[in-house]
């Protein structure tokens, strides 16, 4: 009865400490020139991600920036291929990756990603599970992967 009642009484406790991702999105407005950008905030993790959504007049531009350390350096990837959890993959062409050297030995690589209809729709209804980039692969901690697609899902609404 004791572990019931102690279970009862742990949910509440559980659910409040689930934080509303669309609460955590910053909104800067630019007074002079009326622009608004969101962005979600930064998180440090395996693999980190930035998303954000910039709205100038009638242009709007949406962008995911991820990074992560690599035992690889690689500048001029051809393609970027993200894999989700339903097992789709998205080769992303328009996108860049940039690495710089970090005192271990390894490489910091930082990747830019335009935002089109059918990435943003991916990454609001399904999960990354890894990044590829030249011969590198990067799985996706199910903790980021969550938080990519809780902002995704509050960024791209707006």
């Amino acid at each position: 009865m004791k572990n019931i009642l102690l279970l009862l009484l742990t949910i509440p406790l559980f659910a409040a400490a689930q934080k509303d991702p669309c609460k955590e999105i910053q909104k800067k407005v630019d007074k002079s020139t009326g622009s608004i950008n969101y962005m979600s905030p930064y998180f440090s993790a395996k693999v980190n991600a930035i998303l954000s959504r910039d709205i100038d007049g009638r242009n709007i531009s949406d962008r995911i920036s991820l990074s992560f350390t690599s035992k690889y350096s690689e500048n001029a990837p051809k393609k970027i291929y993200l894999r989700f959890g339903d097992a789709s993959i998205l080769a992303i062409e328009k996108g860049t990756a940039m690495t710089a050297p970090t005192s271990d030995n390894n490489y910091l690589c930082i990747v830019e990603l335009p935002v089109n209809q059918v990435l943003k729709e991916k990454l609001k209804k399904n999960k990354i599970t890894k990044i590829k980039i030249g011969d590198f692969e990067q799985g996706v901690p199910e903790l980021t992967a969550g938080k990519i697609r809780g902002y995704a899902s509050c960024i791209w609404n707006k």
